[in-house]
């Protein structure tokens, strides 16, 4: 199997079921910090069907929390573009963001982002989430 290069070809491998979760890590660790964070929150981001999307979040969650790459793209950034596309069971991506960034900073940024969405939009149930997370409040 060819070296691993970029994060888009990470989340090929993971999105195609063939790999370990061993074996996922070790081919992150082939990319530099950054390219791992951005490996993994692309998971989040992705457009992919909801059946799929809860799986392969799950798996990058837990690399997530294992491998903890510092995070290259600031938090606001991070909260808008999952926001859509996040399944809120994964809780993974809120304990990861308030390892990374401080737990009171993430609450403190959901609450402020959630209300540029109508209140019962995805996003800002969503970022609510991420708050219920982080202190078991809504």
């Amino acid at each position: 199997m060819p070296d691993l290069h970029t994060p888009d070809e990470f989340r090929e491998r993971l999105y195609s079921r063939k790999h370990t979760l061993h074996q996922l890590r070790m081919k992150l660790q082939q990319l530099s910090s950054a390219e791992r964070a951005e490996a993994l929150l692309g998971v989040f981001t992705d457009q992919r069907p909801p059946n799929a999307a809860l799986g392969d979040q799950e798996i990058a969650g837990r690399l997530l929390i294992t491998l903890r790459p510092g995070c290259p793209r600031p938090l606001d950034d991070v909260l808008r573009s999952t926001a859509s596309t996040w399944n809120v069971s994964v809780e993974q991506l809120p304990h990861y963001l308030g390892d990374v960034f401080g737990r009171d900073e993430v609450i403190a940024a959901a609450t402020r982002l959630a209300s540029d969405y109508p209140a019962e939009s995805r996003e800002a149930r969503a970022l609510g989430t991420v708050r219920w997370w982080l202190t078991g409040k809504s």
